[in-house]
């Protein structure tokens, strides 16, 4: 996952663009932002000269607006880091040239502790250590309703002969990379009797993408179906009644919806990038990792023809959830918060 970093940072301070792509970032809905930055630091910088204020909590999740005692907590998208449609890559890389030009007034308020930044995993701290070139950036794992109630109850999977479940649950939006696992059950088709069954579920974002997803699963339209815009109990109900969660994403900054579903006893199987692989299944310790279609298609085949080794990554996927279920989230943030403005 460094080489990642390395191939977004480093062109970083060489950015050049085209009038080609000057027009196509007008139509973006972040132009408006890109282009405003400085004019943003100012007026809330000008605004706050009459407010008599202590702390001011930046909720944009990844802009410091650079005023004295500002809180950031960092949690980018995975579109924002290193994939997806981000309209395109050198568009990607200009939007993190117009953050890195301020890194040194960054680091002089990090220095004077007027500026406290915290990332949501080890992996994003990494590209924002590298971004900024410094290392005093701090973690806090976020947390979620359905880890709540899911860590109230007791998890009894399915019976040995009966259909197993593979989900795969987020956004449908491009970068997501679905269509991985799509891929991989066609090439499982040919291997493994069906036994399974394989849901695609989450936030219908993208319809182009959806109709793609689709017309590349008619190949195996028996096994694999979708399901849009779950409430919260339906995705509750979804993740009780499988056994395999799959992890398509690409340079996920942290993965919520993997300790979802590791809370409700699913084998993790996740590409090996971003916070998913590093900060929760560190490298393979608590779930199953691969790099390709192929690669997948091979660990759900060991999984889905073996019950003890699957009922194996059940137990050590619940076993990783109560570690990070027993953090107090917003206890950790009070006493980092207390500490470093030495309140």
């Amino acid at each position: 996952p460094i080489t990642y970093y390395d191939v977004i940072v480093k062109p970083i301070k060489t950015f050049t663009y085209s009038g080609l792509f000057i027009s196509r970032i007008l139509k973006s809905r972040l132009f408006s932002f890109l282009a405003s930055y400085r004019n943003l630091i100012r007026i809330i910088s000008d605004v706050l000269k009459d407010v008599d204020y202590d702390l001011m909590v930046n909720s944009t999740g990844i802009a410091p607006v650079l005023i004295d005692n500002e809180i950031l907590y960092v949690q980018p998208g995975s579109m924002d880091l290193c994939t997806g449609e981000f309209l395109s890559d050198t568009y990607r890389r200009f939007f993190w040239y117009i953050l890195a030009r301020h890194a040194k007034e960054i680091r002089q308020l990090i220095r004077e502790r007027k500026l406290l930044l915290i990332t949501n995993s080890k992996f994003t701290k990494v590209f924002f250590s590298k971004l900024y070139e410094t290392e005093e950036i701090y973690t806090i794992y976020p947390r979620s309703i359905l880890m709540d109630l899911l860590a109230k109850r007791t998890i009894k999977k399915h019976e040995e002969d009966e259909t197993k479940l593979v989900i795969s649950y987020t956004r449908f939006v491009r970068g997501k990379k679905f269509e991985d696992l799509i891929k991989a059950i066609i090439i499982l088709r040919r291997k493994l009797k069906d036994n399974y069954r394989v849901m695609l579920a989450g936030f219908a974002q993208d319809m182009r993408y959806i109709r793609t997803l689709i017309n590349k699963a008619q190949k195996v339209k028996q096994i694999v179906s979708f399901s849009f815009n779950l409430s919260r109990q339906e995705a509750l109900n979804l993740l009780l009644q499988s056994d395999i969660y799959v992890h398509t994403s690409r340079c996920e900054p942290f993965g919520l919806s993997v300790l979802e579903a590791m809370g409700a006893k699913n084998a993790i199987v996740s590409h090996m990038s971003g916070g998913p692989w590093l900060d929760i299944l560190e490298k393979g310790k608590w779930g199953l990792g691969y790099k390709n279609a192929e690669e997948l298609a091979m660990t759900l085949s060991n999984l889905l023809k073996n019950d003890d080794y699957l009922e194996e990554y059940q137990e050590l996927a619940r076993i990783r959830f109560e570690y990070f279920e027993k953090r107090n989230s917003s206890e950790e943030f009070v006493n980092l918060v207390k500490s470093y403005f030495n309140i």
